[in-house]
């Protein structure tokens, strides 16, 4: 086997031990509504549209940590769109991002790595999953970045994934837990990595900017 196909055959396997942790677990209080359930210009929800292209892109499995509240409608958007998936409940939302991980990575069986998706960013794609993954070997975790800020999803590996684990306090904020790791940066040019939506305000402008970007 030549260099480049060993190349290929390592990131094949990679890829299919890849999982991915959707964070959707938070009560959404600014926005109003469950921001899983928000629907992107082509119909589909948000949820729908992250589980389909991680699973197009070969992900297994795909973890979606949820709040009591919200449970049914994630169980009901995954039903719908044949979209195999775990869904984990998370009973104290209110502990942040570092609990809902925890409880999504125990989910996983021994993954080389993992993509974190934040339900409020509903974009990614195939090209920048591919990315991520060739700079996976470049620090603990690897983020995009356009311009200065980063974005999401963030690629962690299994060094990152055990030590969450065994983090004995899931109160612990989630940024500054990553400093004590080696951060690869993935620079990119579609800012479509810094979506944020939190408020009805931001639902209504990302709608405005899609139905911009189709008509051009």
């Amino acid at each position: 086997m030549d260099v480049f196909s060993n190349f290929t055959s390592n990131r094949i396997q990679f890829m299919q031990s890849t999982g991915v942790i959707i964070l959707a677990a938070g009560i959404s209080e600014r926005m109003g509504s469950d921001k899983l359930c928000l629907k992107l210009p082509s119909g589909e929800t948000f949820l729908s549209y992250l589980l389909s292209a991680y699973q197009r892109f070969g992900c297994t499995p795909c973890i979606v940590v949820v709040n009591q509240k919200t449970q049914p409608h994630a169980l009901q958007i995954i039903k719908s769109g044949s979209v195999p998936a775990t869904v984990v409940v998370n009973p104290n939302p209110e502990a942040g991002r570092f609990l809902s991980l925890q409880m999504g990575l125990q989910a996983l069986k021994n993954p080389t790595g993992v993509f974190l998706q934040n339900i409020d960013n509903p974009f990614v794609n195939e090209e920048l999953l591919q990315h991520l993954i060739a700079n996976s070997n470049a620090g603990d975790f690897v983020v995009p970045v356009y311009g200065i800020k980063g974005g999401h999803p963030v690629l962690l590996n299994p060094k990152v994934v055990n030590s969450i684990l065994l983090h004995p306090d899931p109160h612990t904020p989630l940024n500054g837990f990553l400093k004590n790791f080696q951060k690869a940066i993935l620079s990119t040019s579609d800012r479509r990595i810094l979506t944020n939506i939190n408020t009805p305000d931001d639902y209504r402008e990302y709608l405005a900017e899609q139905q911009a970007d189709s008509s051009l």
